[in-house]
């Protein structure tokens, strides 16, 4: 078809071969007036006249070439070697990640194509390349940055002689193409918040808007069109105050600076240093960093200035100002709160209120407290604890009747004793005083004074001052004197053995005399 189309008149001397014909000229005048050969003007007035077409202003070069030209083109002598659909080809490479080879070979079976492999790939190209389409993004000062990960130069363990990989992290202004690059060793979370703190603290300033790629440390959840923030990088964008609006899944385009920052990178840096071998991440990070300076002071080919200067002219007073204070690091964690109502974090244990045991709760620790938030709201906050096992408890946390049998101290239940009366008190005392420790006599003591809800506290004095006189230093004792109504009895003997038991039954040794 281009071969037979290259043959042709033009459709503009065409369309006056037309006119000059409609104005009576002869086909001489019109030979030299468009310096056209007669041959063709007589071929193209005797196809004119053929389909009956006369000329006009109205009429078209579209339909000029279809009336005159391709109705009367020659069918070709042989068969076509290329009738292929390249869009489902397309879409085959594209969706169904189909090789070329085995389309090239599905396609020459069905008699689609004739030609070899390598001018079905060059067919291919062609094709696709013109009909991928790419959306240029225009960039406001100040209101994006892209950041991204790619693979590091590794570095030279001087003590094991491993070579450890690194990833070099990238983070691109919109507007200016200013870039702050840094190496690490990993893309965990502290490590993913202090790259962005030192690109912040390099441009001088922080961004509207945030594009990352998806990774753990950023996004905890993918999705295009509610994605899962994590909730320390959510807390860090809050504290810096922009947004984070991550890539989609795939989609390079998403974030095109910061791609092409790193193929410049591994091509402009790494090449350079190809022959050296770093031994320290500082070592290599004081390269870029010097690199850094000469990348931004070479002009940009789009823009015709340097990124420095581009950034200097319109980003720099377009950041935001960095905050006053530094970003405190926390984690976040679930954990469902115990029957104890307590929740388990690192192998320490912290309260929360009786009313949501059994309830998921999630926990944000940071190196000097843990705070305990049920349905965003916080409910608990606790003095991180130093040591494993250790618990962390407020008391009005739990229930009613565990915060009763915290409060029971020795000092308490004396106090109590005092409003019974001196006996009483002397033998809470004495109780106290037998046990190797305090907390070893409270059940005693506590046993003791409610004997004097059951009888009364005339009764209970009465009862520890007989116990006392008989040295029976116990709450047995003191039970028996007030079931055996001991206590009513108005003269004591006073020979009476104080290791014998106190029962009715045993007689004194008056008896036997």
């Amino acid at each position: 078809m281009s071969k037979h189309r290259k043959k042709e008149i033009g459709m503009r001397k065409l369309k006056d071969l037309l006119r000059l014909k409609s104005l009576g000229m002869s086909q001489n005048q019109t030979e030299r007036a468009l310096k056209v050969s007669g041959k063709t003007i007589r071929k193209y007035w005797g196809r004119a006249e053929e389909v009956s077409l006369v000329y006009s202003e109205a009429l078209s070069e579209e339909e000029l070439e279809r009336k005159l030209i391709l109705d009367f083109k020659e069918k070709p002598a042989r068969e076509p070697v290329n009738v292929c659909d390249w869009q489902r080809i397309a879409d085959e490479v594209v969706k169904s990640k189909v090789g070329l080879s085995i389309l090239w070979e599905e396609e020459c079976a069905a008699g689609r194509f004739r030609l070899s492999y390598s001018q079905f790939c060059r067919h291919f190209e062609r094709v696709h390349r013109r009909s991928a389409f790419s959306f240029h993004k225009e960039y406001e000062p100040g209101k994006v940055a892209e950041v991204d990960f790619t693979d590091g130069i590794p570095i030279l363990d001087l003590k094991t002689g491993e070579l450890m990989d690194t990833q070099l992290f990238l983070m691109v202004l919109g507007a200016s193409r200013f870039t702050y690059g840094e190496f690490c060793l990993s893309q965990d979370l502290p490590t993913w918040l202090n790259l962005h703190t030192h690109a912040f603290e390099y441009f001088g300033g922080v961004p509207e808007l945030t594009t990352p790629d998806n990774l753990k440390s950023g996004i905890t959840k993918p999705c295009r069109y509610e994605p899962q923030i994590n909730p320390s990088y959510t807390e860090y964008a809050a504290h810096y105050g922009f947004a984070v609006l991550p890539a989609r899944v795939r989609k390079p385009k998403d974030k095109p600076l910061v791609e092409r920052a790193a193929q410049i990178f591994q091509k402009w840096f790494y090449q350079r240093h190809r022959h050296r071998r770093f031994t320290s991440l500082s070592e290599l990070n004081g390269q870029l960093w010097a690199d850094l300076e000469i990348f931004h002071e070479k002009p940009h080919r789009r823009f015709g200035e340097s990124r420095r200067s581009r950034f200097d002219r319109l980003e720099k007073g377009s950041l935001k100002a960095l905050p006053e204070r530094g970003f405190e690091l926390s984690c976040w964690k679930k954990a469902k709160q115990h029957p104890d109502s307590h929740i388990a974090f690192e192998n320490s244990f912290y309260s929360a209120s009786y009313l949501y045991r059994g309830e998921i709760h999630d926990i944000r620790a940071t190196v000097s407290t843990v705070e305990i938030y049920r349905k965003g709201v916080r409910i608990a906050v606790h003095l991180r604890a130093s040591h494993r096992g250790q618990f962390r408890t407020q008391k009005e946390h739990l229930p009613p009747g565990h915060q009763a049998l915290l409060e029971i101290t020795p000092q308490r239940l004396l106090d109590e004793a005092k409003s019974v009366g001196e006996c009483t008190v002397r033998m809470l005392e004495e109780i106290l005083a037998k046990r190797s420790h305090p907390a070893l006599g409270l059940r005693s003591c506590q046993g003791v004074m409610r004997l004097g809800s059951r009888y009364g506290s005339k009764r209970l004095e009465a009862a520890c001052r007989r116990a006392l006189e008989y040295k029976a230093l116990n709450f047995k004792a003191v039970n028996q004197i007030l079931q055996k109504g001991l206590d009513q009895e108005t003269q004591t003997p006073p020979d009476w053995d104080p290791q014998q038991r106190l029962q009715s039954h045993l007689r004194g040794k008056d008896y036997y005399h």
